[in-house]
């Protein structure tokens, strides 16, 4: 399967600004998407506060989504800042030439994407290196409270595993069950 994801960064595409929310909604009925596995819907975007991605099986389905969402932005007389944006292909060819409000969107082969380190590859080891090097700063933040001997073990172990774990663990579903993965983390 061909996928071409273009991330959209810091467009309001919920119409917050927007004085009817169906009409602001109305481009993501017309997006295609991709087609998944077992799954009889297709996925057309993933959406996040301000962010958006959106998924197309090939460039002329990501450059009619784009267009799509040309159309509505220009109707609410909002502004698109195409230099916040990028297009990752994955498993295919990306046309360069996808525009967005008359400005080009460049292509790129990482993207972090809510703390999660994307790539072309679907590799996972940005994402493992960034949570390692993260937890390490939360290590080194708690250390001074953590050496104390007079807090209670307990409530270290609390603030072990109800803070900097779960930042080890950020993204982990999608690590798998390798050692040679998660041991950085560990």
């Amino acid at each position: 399967m061909k996928l071409n994801l273009i991330l959209l960064d810091a467009l309001m595409i919920l119409g917050k600004q927007s004085k009817n929310q169906k009409q602001a909604n109305i481009f993501i009925s017309v997006v295609r998407g991709v087609r998944v596995p077992v799954i009889t819907s297709r996925i057309p975007e993933l959406l996040f506060a301000d962010d958006a991605v959106l998924l197309a099986e090939s460039s002329a389905d990501l450059q009619a989504s784009l267009n799509t969402i040309t159309e509505w932005s220009d109707t609410w007389e909002m502004a698109v800042n195409a230099s916040k944006c990028g297009i990752m292909a994955i498993s295919g060819k990306l046309n360069t030439n996808i525009t967005l409000q008359g400005q080009k969107v460049n292509s790129t082969d990482h993207y972090t994407y809510l703390g999660y380190i994307m790539n072309s590859k679907w590799d996972v080891s940005g994402t493992i290196n960034n949570n390692k090097n993260k937890v390490r700063k939360a290590v080194y933040a708690a250390y001074s409270f953590l050496k104390q001997s007079d807090v209670l073990t307990a409530l270290k172990i609390k603030l072990i595993d109800s803070a900097i774990m779960p930042i080890g663990f950020y993204g982990g579903e999608t690590f798998g069950m390798s050692e040679a993965r998660c041991k950085p983390i560990q």
